[in-house]
């Protein structure tokens, strides 16, 4: 069974990093979950999915660094609350793992033996 976990982020969310005032529509992105894939499988194209919909135009944020970091801020938050919405154990941990959360490797830890 696959589901799509559709996923909005408030687009001022991450304009506290741009140099610059920016009128920002609210990001949106449709993620597809199917909890039989493999977690990294899953993790990977949640990944993509969060990245394209973050994309922000050279037009709209003419600073490299301020665009990069609007981006990242946005993945980042964006592919929290998809990983959140799935509910599955196993791809919240490996997420918590991915940023460098210590409780992560412990939960992951028990769920591998």
């Amino acid at each position: 069974m696959t589901r799509m976990i559709k996923t909005f982020l408030a687009g001022a969310a991450f304009t506290a990093f741009a140099a610059t005032a920016v009128a920002e529509a609210p990001v949106k992105a449709d993620f597809t979950y199917s909890p039989t894939a493999p977690v990294s499988t899953t993790y990977a194209a949640f990944i993509d999915t969060a990245k394209a919909a973050c994309r922000v135009s050279p037009r709209e944020v003419r600073q490299l660094g301020a665009r990069m970091r609007m981006q990242e801020a946005c993945t980042e938050t964006l592919l929290a609350k998809a990983v959140a919405a799935t509910r599955n154990q196993s791809l919240i941990a490996f997420h918590g793992e991915q940023i460098g959360d210590p409780a992560a490797r412990r939960q992951m830890a028990g769920l591998t033996r």
